[in-house]
Order: C-alpha cells, then structure tokens, then sequence
C-alpha cells in the first residue's frame, strides 16, 4: 500500500507539469525647354520634398507615441499585478534534479509577458531534497492540515490582480498555500491560478482557491506539465499567451 500511495503521487506531486485550462496579448521630371516650365518643375519638386519631410516627421512622432503609450501599459500591468508563487527545485518526477523549480519558470514567462511583479513564496523550513522524502512530508502536512510558517506575508495591497503559481501535491495546493490564502489580503482581488503536474492538470484546485478567500474572484486556471516547464519553454510562453487571451 506504501508503494501504491508513492506512485500515486508520484502521478500528481511535485513542481511538476501540460494539461491547458486556457482562458489565456502587432517622380523627377526633366529639364523644360522654357524657363517658365523649369521654375515650376524646381517649385513642385521643393513642395514635393516639403510634404515628404513633414509625412516622415509625423510617421515618427506617431511611432513615438505608440512606444511611449505601450511603455506606459506595460509599466501600468507592473504596478496593479504580481505573480505570487511557490517552487521547489532539488530532485521532481520526471526531471530529476532541477536548479530551478518548474512552477518558477512558468511563473517567469507569465511576468514577462504581463509585466507583472515577480513574489516567490518561501517556508521557514524547507522540503527534504529527495523526491520521495518531500513526498512523505506533503502527505504527513496534508494529513495533518498543517499550515507551515512563511518566511513572510507578502503585502498585496498595491495590486488588482495576482497571478498565483503552485505545483499539485497529493492532489492538492502544498498546504503553505493556505498558509498564505489565509493570512493574506485577497479580498477584492482577481485571483488567477496556474500549477504545474504530472498529470493531475488543475485538481480541482481554483475551488479550493475560492473557498479559502470568500471576498476575492478567481479566474480560470492554466495547468502546465512539469516536464514541459523544464524542456520545452516555447510551449509554455505559446500556453502562457493563449491563457492571458
């Protein structure tokens, strides 16, 4: 039965991860024989350049312009969103060992595409390097409904939107999301999930989301494979942009 149950999770733990819930963001003319008609050729040639010189100045102040409204934009989705998330590098399922963690990556295109702030999660006591061994801590945390301590809280009250990435554990948030899901502030906020699996896709987690903060609106999820996270990022900025459509 030990077996089975590792097995399981092994199918659903971990910063793994593509299952997409996407509900995902460019004429000369000669020389005259009559004087009259040169100075009138010299007139219209002179007006010609005039008008061609005036097009390429309003052509680069329009451009100007649209980088300047497009900066604003961006720098605007900076300072009202932030992609808050937990990753765990050290040995995952399918990857082996990883310097950085599979939601992480996912996160960051999510921030590069968004310009949204980068919030990494951290417990005060971090998980076992071993898959199998962090595997045997989930299980107890959840088993226990156990809210592990943060590091810190973030303050999220300079943002609408946050962008909140977790892998799938036991089927299930990592129980120190609820840590932050409850001492926290969602309220009012638009809550946008995003996990990373091996197989287990969302799990039911945006409901579980919802339920731990009342107050806030939670959008629909996107679900990405781990290994998918680690090896193929094409895939994932293509999942990313079609999310945020």
């Amino acid at each position: 039965m030990a077996e089975y149950t590792r097995r399981v999770f092994l199918k659903y733990a971990g910063v793994a991860g593509l299952a997409i819930a996407g509900g995902s963001a460019f004429a000369f003319t000669g020389c005259g024989d009559q004087q009259a008609a040169s100075s009138a050729t010299a007139s219209a040639a002179s007006e010609s350049a005039s008008s061609s010189a005036a097009a390429s100045s309003s052509a680069a102040a329009s451009s100007s312009a649209a980088e300047s409204t497009s900066s604003a934009t961006t720098e605007a989705a900076a300072t009202t969103a932030a992609v808050v998330f937990y990753s765990r590098k050290d040995e995952n399922y399918q990857v082996g060992y990883i310097d950085e963690g599979n939601t992480a990556k996912v996160a960051k295109e999510i921030a590069a595409q968004t310009g949204a702030t980068l919030i990494e999660i951290e417990p005060v006591n971090g998980y076992p390097e071993s898959y199998d061994e962090c595997c045997d801590v989930a299980q107890a945390e959840q088993d226990e409904n156990a809210r592990p301590e943060l590091v810190s809280i973030p303050d999220l009250s300079a943002y609408d939107t946050i962008y909140l990435g977790y892998p799938i554990w036991w089927g299930d948030l990592p129980m120190l999301m609820y840590t932050l899901l409850e001492q926290g502030d969602f309220a009012g906020k638009t809550i946008m999930p995003f996990n990373t699996h091996e197989g287990s896709g969302l799990s039911g987690t945006p409901a579980n989301i919802a339920a731990a903060c009342p107050d806030a609106t939670v959008g629909e999820g996107l679900a990405i494979r781990g290994k998918t996270a680690q090896e193929s990022p094409d895939e994932v900025k293509a999942a990313v942009e079609e999310w945020l459509a």
